[in-house]
């Protein structure tokens, strides 16, 4: 192979840029070692020879560094990079740079052959988590739902369940059916395309809704994306449905001029807004600001006839609006957006309640170092997600870090 040796090219010449120092030393230390007894000048046969030698071996040398980078994560290409997340499990939030990515890769790399087993996990955590433990369960993929978590430590997460889905189970139909991604696709927001929300042929409200487990606090932001189709009005409506009324608070958006409509709220006060998505869409938010006596309610969005017209004549198979991107946030503004729910494999489930006197602050800092635990030690196959008992309405906690951007720590719905 004239590639590997011989006098191909010349042996006074050892190869292109970045080559030529390494070759040149093996080659130099090939010749050493034929000693004193043979010609190993530049024109020699036993030169050549070591050079063709000396060739191979540069080129294992080089296919070995690669294979190493491949396993490095500090040195591996972009495409081994994307590969690596794959095969971990790790999925990336938009906004992350390419050295966050690399750091979630090595925190998993970390993980990988360290002894992890369940009864190990139950002595470390009874021990970190003192009076706040419970038990440690197992539950498999059809038992459990889980979402990351985003937002500032100790606020809730976006509790929306599946956000882009609104073909799933978790979102209720009346009057209307669902086509998954067959719409545009927002420039800023959700990366997939709109769902349709198409009417039957009824006069009635055409909407989509989903109970929230908890509204929490005193304030809450819904938010999603809208694209007028048929129907150039949208509405939005949260409900507190276990308060007497029920109290709610409601608007109405024009989707062909980005304009808000008709709104108002019966208890608490009420803000709305619209952003442009791009592509027509908008990013229609809606901020309801009171306490509810529980906890318990549901969100609503609608396509709109007109201006505060939510129940019309619908047209059987006709596509009223677009929809994606939906989100629920504990707080007076919607965050940006982030669609983080996802399904789970089979997982742990740690239950943790909180004793009476236990303040807040010292519940959540006592899981968190718990959780810090798990981050540490435990394998990048092993998920845990977080369950806190006794709440009033059996719902669950979302134990957020210090860092918004720790994605092993997540909040399940079982």
């Amino acid at each position: 192979m004239p590639t590997y040796g011989g006098f191909s090219p010349s042996p006074r010449h050892y190869g292109g840029k970045g080559l030529g120092p390494r070759l040149q030393r093996i080659a130099e230390s090939l010749d050493q070692a034929r000693g004193t007894a043979y010609d190993v000048t530049d024109t020699s046969v036993v030169h050549a020879e070591n050079l063709g030698i000396a060739r191979a071996i540069n080129a294992a040398w080089g296919t070995n560094a690669r294979v190493a980078n491949a396993f490095d994560p500090q040195r591996l290409t972009g495409v081994m990079l994307a590969r690596w997340e794959a095969i971990m499990g790790i999925f990336p939030p938009p906004t992350a740079t390419e050295p966050d990515r690399r750091a979630a890769v090595v925190l998993n790399w970390q993980r990988w052959g360290r002894r992890f087993n369940t009864s190990r996990l139950i002595d470390r955590v009874t021990t970190l988590l003192g009076a706040t433990y419970v038990q440690v369960e197992t539950k498999i993929i059809a038992q459990s739902t889980s979402c990351y978590p985003r937002g500032p430590r100790n606020a809730l997460s976006n509790i929306i369940a599946y956000p882009e889905n609104f073909g799933n189970a978790a979102w209720t139909k009346n009057a209307a059916t669902i086509t998954s991604e067959a719409g545009a696709t927002p420039l800023v927001g959700p990366t997939a395309a709109n769902d349709l929300l198409v009417e039957t042929g009824v006069t009635d409200n055409h909407f989509v809704l989903q109970v929230i487990p908890t509204l929490g606090g005193a304030a809450r932001t819904l938010s999603a994306h809208f694209k007028a189709r048929t129907r150039t009005w949208a509405a939005m409506q949260i409900v507190a449905s276990s308060d007497a009324g029920p109290p709610y608070a409601l608007s109405f958006y024009d989707l062909a001029n980005g304009v808000v409509g008709t709104g108002g709220a019966i208890s608490g006060t009420y803000a709305a807004s619209m952003a442009d998505a791009g592509n027509g869409v908008y990013r229609c938010s809606l901020t309801w600001t009171y306490t509810p006596t529980t906890d318990v309610g549901y969100i609503v969005l609608f396509a709109g006839s007109a201006d505060n017209v939510a129940s019309y004549a619908g047209v059987n198979g006709s596509v009223a609006i677009e929809l994606n991107g939906a989100q629920l946030d504990p707080a007076g503004a919607a965050a940006t957006y982030e669609n983080r729910w996802m399904s789970t494999v089979a997982s742990l489930l740690i239950k943790v309640t909180q004793p009476a006197g236990m303040s807040d602050g010292e519940f959540y800092d006592t899981v968190n170092r718990a959780n810090a635990f798990l981050d540490g030690e435990a394998p990048a196959w092993v998920t845990w997600h977080w369950y806190r008992e006794n709440d009033p309405i059996n719902h669950t906690i979302g134990f957020i870090l210090d860092s918004p951007a720790n994605l092993d720590n997540r909040i399940i719905r079982i």
